[in-house]
């Protein structure tokens, strides 16, 4: 009975020396939609409602691997990856969509008035002593193949928490990303672009 106590309170010991990270590394991990923020947060101020507009996100990222979103350099010498199987560029435009259609913009993959494609360049989350998210997008808005505005959007976004978790990383880079569409809706020419009618065919 005595062995059979002591080989227990070694195998806990064992378990507790064991960083949690050393445990299961975050690769191939599926990245989910986590925003602490809400559409209702967001500068909708004269933007337009009526004509329909299309997103359509392109993967620019240089980052090798394509599958890294993220870096945990607590410990220089021994970083953490963090790996996702998601289709980057389908997250954010499918997640963008959803945020601009519930803020009450219309959005239709068909024959649109609109569309805006954003060029994704950079989609990352590095964690020190803190989680700090970047997210660049390129935007151009188009109508008729004729370009009616375009800007490239820098968003940081910057978070406490527990150390080297998915639902950090997670949520960190959905707040940066609705960063993003904050400063995009809140850009006076863009507003004015969208305003502008559609070209006739």
């Amino acid at each position: 009975m005595k062995l059979l106590l002591a080989l227990t309170q070694i195998v806990i010991v064992v378990l507790i020396s064991v960083p949690a990270a050393a445990q299961r590394l975050l690769v191939d991990v599926d990245l989910y939609w986590k925003p602490s923020a809400s559409v209702s947060d967001l500068n909708l101020n004269d933007v337009n409602k009526k004509s329909t507009l299309m997103i359509e996100i392109k993967d620019f990222r240089t980052i090798s691997p394509l599958t890294r979103i993220g870096i945990n350099l607590e410990e220089p010498k021994n970083f953490l990856p963090v790996d996702t199987e998601t289709n980057i560029a389908q997250f954010v435009q499918t997640h963008l969509s959803e945020e601009l259609s519930r803020a009450g913009l219309q959005i239709k993959n068909l024959q649109p008035d609109f569309i805006l494609t954003g060029e994704l360049k950079e989609f990352f989350v590095k964690e020190t002593d803190s989680y700090q998210g970047i997210v660049t997008i390129h935007y151009i808005l188009k109508s008729k193949n004729k370009t009616f505005w375009q800007k490239e959007i820098t968003a940081s976004n910057a978070k406490s928490g527990r150390s080297y978790k998915l639902d950090n990383y997670a949520e960190t880079l959905s707040d940066t990303v609705m960063d993003s569409l904050q400063k995009l809706l809140s850009d006076p020419e863009f507003k004015k672009a969208f305003q502008t009618k559609k070209e006739k065919s």
